[in-house]
This record gives structure tokens, sequence and C-alpha cells, in this order.
């Protein structure tokens, strides 16, 4: 924070003291009331946990937080708690949770901490001695972690537990609830400052499964009510998981022997917290919760696909007796919900829904057309993405939750082109930032604890998402962060130092893993994709330099760029004019070619028009087209640098056609998956690194493709396909609109919304190229869209 507030220094942070020195897997309780004579017109707040929280007030719940971040600069949340408070006696409660150890979103300092300050009418409310807390009661804490990436199963015995400790008529005097453990200040290590969020709180809402799909019993498995158990998905996978199709007969016979199970499907992946409303209830009965994002099918039999070792994504609830709510902590994301209801003497009600959580885009960008299947597609695309924006771009909500930054740089286009929306990116770019090794590279992703994931390519990827961001929004001010100045400089460095002084390349460094691609490409020695991201990497970050008035720093990445272009035109294959994959260990080129470093060749305009037309021809349009090639194509996340070549370049029908064939299936899923494999594969089903058909079909069919930074020009040249197609793009100046129909068998009517301060050029057949300002401008085609292009336009 930029200065802190003058209440603050007076706040600090509290801990359970019987969890201080014993963090693993902790769940915390927090109560404190506050007396008001009236309540003021605003109550601002400043509230954050390492490593998060849950907030009610008066018994109503507020919130989560805070976003993920580092404790150098712990991230805190300012909220405004008026509508929540009321004259007389207000009551905080608040749950806390600290893993104990680092995850893939969390890098653990061995400390934890709760911290709140109000200034609410003159009154101030902080966290101190005078608060009460405790260890939440009946939550085991050596359950296994639910993924390598993830934070570890909730399994709750809600015997011990009170479900009323946040409500304000709750008794906290009791010897269970103690003052906390205190450190000195609130500025005191490991958290020496604060920052504020920098983005929204998260939005929830409640939502129900879709359809219940089965009911089924089976015999149990041995030591199925073990209060050793760890692991309920271990224990499922030696249980008769298979259920019959729409089959919603249950048994009466009933005994510890038995498992009664309830399968239900959401149609698409969700993200968020589990909530069970269980009615009923004798005490004693287990509810085991597994989640899934497909499932296996055989003749009329369904289950869930459990069958990754390292992935156990499951919690248990152990039934007090009567009616009650269990909300679960720790957010999943599934598709597939199979409840396992264990020890169960009569038949109990049990409602399932999830508390969902995700970034508070407001989407107003849109894309409509005559065709259902790219209708489908693109909202697979949407809520994909979606589901893949919380406190900061996730890969997937399922298994890891990690904010990968090849993804991230994908997501936000897509963000861009729904909302407009640069946060996310920017607090992203901060947060890779803050996280290097000793020789100047950034993690993959971060916070993290995978020091196995760091990933050269990512780097220099991070560098131009720099460039991503001052494109949106015309600002250099993330760019011109200290932090991120001071990890760029470093990691420029790095590139600098492993540059091969004889071929001028950049070589592999064994120690780290160069991903790429998922593609079967040239690695070791001196990878020629690499260098071609340093290349475009160098190229952007020289024009930044410029624009911040920064000479010396733009002619060193312009002489390196030239320096580095002169190398890699040395791998052009002389017989077929496209470039080699790299050099072997004896500095001889491979005999590995790829699309990868065609396409990227390309965008870096490392070549001739005349090397573009023939990369074409040989590369890029036999991958689209699926003819037969020795070239090594790309995977569904990194052929969108392959299409933004060839929409550019005039091949967006071949774009879309392509999109048609492999991303059908992924909209039938309703997500889009991590790799185009068979359903059902081992990878993901919710990754939104592949959901960027989302803006490459707005950019097709609606024809709008921005050419200056924060969309003050933009190029109009849209495809015609089917009989109408309708867009809306958000931009910094307001909506791009663009609209065409098939008015009559051979009459098209085109219309462009352009909102002030955007100029548009119009490149449309039969006519030359002009450009428009502000207003809604409209054309009569003369042609059939089935061609794909217009035979003759007039304005």
């Amino acid at each position: 924070m930029p200065s802190p507030h003058p209440i603050l220094p007076a706040a600090r942070w509290i801990w359970p003291r019987s969890l201080f020195h014993d963090l693993h897997n902790s769940y915390a309780l927090f109560r404190h009331q506050v007396e008001l004579s009236d309540v003021p017109e605003t109550a601002p707040t400043l509230i954050t946990a390492d490593q998060s929280y849950r907030l009610y007030v008066n018994g109503k719940y507020v919130c989560r937080g805070p976003a993920r971040g580092y404790q150098r600069s712990w991230p805190c949340d300012e909220i405004d708690l008026a509508p929540w408070l009321r004259p007389g006696i207000n009551h905080i409660a608040i749950q806390a949770y600290n893993p104990g150890f680092s995850t893939f979103q969390y890098v653990s300092e061995g400390f934890a901490g709760l911290l709140f300050m109000g200034d609410w009418g003159g009154v101030k409310v902080i966290s101190d001695s005078h608060w009460k807390c405790r260890l939440q009661a009946g939550m085991k804490r050596d359950t296994v972690p639910s993924s390598l990436q993830l934070f570890p199963q909730e399994h709750i015995d809600a015997q011990c537990e009170p479900d009323n400790w946040t409500i304000p008529e709750f008794d906290a005097s009791g010897e269970n609830w103690a003052a906390p453990a205190t450190s000195s200040a609130w500025n005191s290590e490991p958290w020496p400052h604060l920052e504020t969020r920098g983005i929204p709180l998260l939005r929830e809402q409640n939502l129900e499964p879709k359809k219940l799909l089965s009911i089924q019993q089976s015999p149990a498995a041995s030591g199925a009510q073990d209060p050793g158990l760890r692991n309920v998905v271990e224990l499922a996978r030696r249980e008769n998981l298979w259920h019959r199709s729409n089959a919603h007969t249950e048994n009466d016979c009933r005994s510890p022997e038995t498992v009664t199970s309830y399968f239900y499907d959401w149609n698409h992946t969700v993200v968020g917290c589990l909530r069970l409303e269980i009615e009923n209830a004798s005490g004693g009965e287990i509810v085991d919760a597994l989640f899934a994002e497909t499932i296996e099918e055989k003749d009329d039999m369904i289950a869930p696909r459990l069958d990754q070792p390292e992935v156990s994504l499951g919690s248990r609830l152990i039934c007090r007796k009567g009616t009650f709510e269990h909300l679960f902590y720790h957010p999943y994301g599934f598709r597939y919900l199979v409840l396992r209801v264990r020890n169960a003497h009569s038949v109990i009600r049990i409602i399932p829904s999830i508390q969902t959580i995700g970034y508070p885009l407001q989407i107003q960008g849109d894309l409509r057309s005559s065709d259902a299947r790219i209708n489908r597609i693109w909202k697979a695309c949407r809520h994909t993405q979606e589901i893949c924006s919380l406190d900061a771009y996730v890969d997937t909500p399922w298994r890891e939750q990690a904010q990968w930054w090849g993804d991230a740089r994908v997501q936000a286009w897509n963000t861009f082109h729904l909302d407009n929306d640069p946060r996310l990116l920017q607090r992203g770019i901060r947060s890779i930032a803050g996280q290097t090794t000793s020789n100047g590279l950034t993690y993959g992703h971060a916070p993290t604890k995978a020091h196995h994931c760091i990933l050269p390519d990512f780097t220099v990827i991070w560098m131009l998402t720099l460039w991503d961001d001052y494109w949106q929004t015309a600002s250099l001010e993330t760019f011109r962060d200290p932090l991120v100045q001071k990890t760029l400089q470093n990691a420029l460095k790095y590139f600098d130092r492993h540059t091969d002084e004889k071929s001028g390349l950049v070589k592999d460094d064994p120690r780290h893993w160069l991903f790429l691609d998922w593609a079967p490409l040239q690695r070791p020695a001196t990878p020629t994709i690499l260098n071609l991201w340093l290349l475009l990497g160098l190229k952007k970050l020289s024009i930044l330099f410029d624009l911040n008035h920064d000479s010396e720093q733009r002619d060193r990445c312009l002489e390196w760029s030239e320096k580095l272009s002169l190398a890699l035109l040395a791998l052009k294959d002389p017989t077929d004019g496209l470039y080699f994959d790299g050099l072997d260990a004896m500095e001889e080129p491979v005999s590995l070619k790829s699309v990868h470093a065609q396409t990227l060749a390309i965008l870096a305009q490392l070549d001739t028009v005349e090397f573009t037309k023939n990369a074409m021809d040989r590369a890029l349009l036999p991958f689209i087209r699926g003819e037969s090639t020795e070239l090594v194509g790309p995977s569904v996340y990194w052929c969108t640098y392959a299409f933004s070549a060839l929409h550019e370049a005039g091949y967006g029908a071949d774009v879309l056609d392509y999109i048609l064939r492999h991303w059908t299936k992924m909209a039938d899923h309703g997500t889009t998956w991590s790799q185009n494999m068979p359903y059902g594969s081992e990878q993901s089903h919710s990754h939104a690194w592949s959901a960027h058909p989302l803006y490459h079909l707005m950019q097709i069919l609606g024809g709008i493709r921005q050419i200056e930074s924060a969309w003050d020009s933009i190029l109009f040249r849209p495809l015609f396909w089917g009989e109408f197609s309708s867009i809306r793009i958000p931009t910094p100046h307001g909506l791009l609109k663009s609209l065409w129909q098939q008015t009559s068998e051979d009459c098209i009517e085109v219309s462009l919304t352009v909102p002030e301060g955007v100029r548009a050029r119009i490149e449309l057949p039969s006519m030359k190229p002009f450009s428009v300002c502000q207003g809604t401008w409209e054309w009569t085609a003369k042609g059939s869209p089935k061609s794909k292009e217009c035979a003759h336009l007039a304005r």
C-alpha cells in the first residue's frame, strides 16, 4: 500500500496459539463484537489472512480473499461493510486457513495470521488480543493432497463443531475459545508490506446441478469408516463406481456395509465450494464427495473417471443429528459430482449445490452466427475463459488452479474481447515478476513451489505480455513498475549470457524445462523456436523502451534483434526456403522442421514477403487443411499463433474450417481441452489456453482486428460465412459492432458501428480501401456468402 491507514499501525496479526507452531492444514475460527450507536454511511475495512479467509458479519456471508501473492507485499482486501452492520452489537466471524506448506498457488513462510482493521464512523475495529479464536474442531488435518498442485482433501466431522458459530447469538465464551497469539505489528515479518488487491473481489453465487443422472447401492469397501482414512477417492476406487444410466430407485436396505451413491451433472465444468443441505440425519452418517471432469461409459452404465492416481479430488462430511447445512472451504473445478452415503440406517435427504467463484467479468463482447456450431464453440470458449479466471488466470480449475503464464497470455486476449479489463493481466505480470531464479528467469507459474516448472520460453512470453498490456491500454504503467523492470533486466541478462558467440543464438539450458509446446520439437542444443520468441520479444521491447524515452535500452534491443535476425537467417534451408528447428550439439542444422518455426518467423517479420508466401504454401496451409506434411504441427494451444498469421494473410476461412473440425467435440463437452486427444484421456477438459477461438472467431467473422494501441485504429475485413453474423467487441473507447446478413440470394447488408476515438480502415472485396471514423456505416454486398467472399460492395 502506498501509505498505511492511520489506525493500521495499531492492528496485529492474530492466530490461534494452539496452531502457531503446528500449521499443517490448519483451519481457524475467529469472533469479535463491536458496538455501534448508529450505522455509518460507509464502513471502510481492510482484511487479509495468510493464506485465506471467509468473512461473516452478523451471521451473513460477505466475501472470501485475499488474492494470491507473496508475504513481502501481502495482498489485502478493502471492503465497505456498512450494508452488513446494524445499531447495537455487531458480530464479526471469520474462518481462515493456512496449508502450512507450499503449493502451486502459494509459497509458505512458515507463519499464519489474520489481520483486520476498520473505521466505522469513528469506531476503530482492529484485530488484537481482545478477539476470540480457536482451532476448527472436527477437521481432519492429515488428509492427502487433492493433487500435487492443490490443497489437501477436506474431511470434517460436523458433530464436533456447532453449525451456528457465525451467528450473533453464538456464545464464544467457552473454554475452547481463547485470546489469539499476536505478532508485534501489522508490518512485522514475514509481512513487512501490504498491497491493495488490484482486482475486484470474486463473484460468488449458488448453483445447483442440472440433473441427477443415477442412484445406486453397492457394497462398501473395507475400512470405509476408519478414522485414519486419508483419501476418500482411493477408497471409492476400491468400490463399484458404475451406475446404471437413469436409474433412480433407492433400496431401503441400508447398513454400514452398504453405500448409496448419487451421480450429478452440471452440464459443463464449474468451479466453486460444495454446499450440502442435510435433512433428517441421525448423526454419524458419512457423505463422501467425489469430483470428476469426465465419465466413462459402457453399454447403459456410467462411472466418474477417477483413474489418475495423482489426482484425488474429494471431500468427506460426517453428519450431525438433525437438519443442517455445510459449506466446504476449498473450491474444486468439476462437472460431475458423486455423493456416496455410508453408515446410513435410514433415508436422509441431501441437496447438493456449489457456491461458485470467479473473476467478475463484465461481459459485453458477443458473437452470434447463423452457423449453430460456431455459436456452440464460442460459448464453450467463453465459459472456459470464465471458469479459468479466478484471483489469477489459471490453467484449469480442476487439478491445478495454477497461474501458468503461457496460458495467461491467451486468456488475456480472450478477456480483452469480452470485457476490456486489463487488471488480471497486470496483476499477473507483477506476480510472475515476483518469483525468479538466481540466474534471472521467471517461473512458469507463480506463486509456486514448483522449481521444476521454470520455462525459459515462458519468460520471453512474460516479456511479450508487457507489450500486450500496452497494446490494450496505451499505458506504460505496468512496464515502468520497478519490480517489473528489475525482472526484465535480469531476464535479458540471462539470455545474453546464454547466447553462443559463434552462432549468435541462445542455447538450451538443460537445468530448465524448455516447453515450447507439447509437440515433438527440437529442444536440446540450439532451438530455433526459442530464438524466434526472443527475437519477437526484443522487437516489442525496443518499441516500449522508445515510448518510455529510454534510448539506451531501445538501441540495445534493436542491435541485439538485428544480430539475432542474421543468426537465424543462417538456419534457413536453401532447398525449400523453410527454417530448420535448430542446431544439434555439433552445430549442424537438424533435419526437423515445424509449423511453429515458420509461424514465428512470419510474426517476427524475420524474412521477406516471398518467404511468408512460401511458408504459407509449404507449412501453415498444409497444416490447417489437414494435408500430408513432414513438418511438426502445433497443439490446440500453440495453434493460436498460426491462426493469427493465417488470418492476417487472408486465410480466415481455412482457420474457421479447422476450428469447426477440432473444437466441435469440445463444445459438446461444454469446455475446451488441454490437448486435442480423445475424450476422457489423461488431460484437462477445462483448459483456457485452447479457448482462443473465442477471439479468433470474433476477428474473422466480425472482421474487426486491432491495428493500433488502445484500439485507436482497427481493420474491418469480415468473412461472410453462412447467412449472418453479429459481433460486439468492447474497447477503451466503447463498443465496436459489426453485423452482416444475407437479405436476398445475391445481396448482403453490412454495417459497422465505430465509437468515438477509433479510426476504421475498411477493406472489402472489389473496393479500394478507405477509412471511416465515429458512427454507424452501412454497405450493400452483391454476391452469395457461401463463396466466403463478396463479389462487389457499394457504399
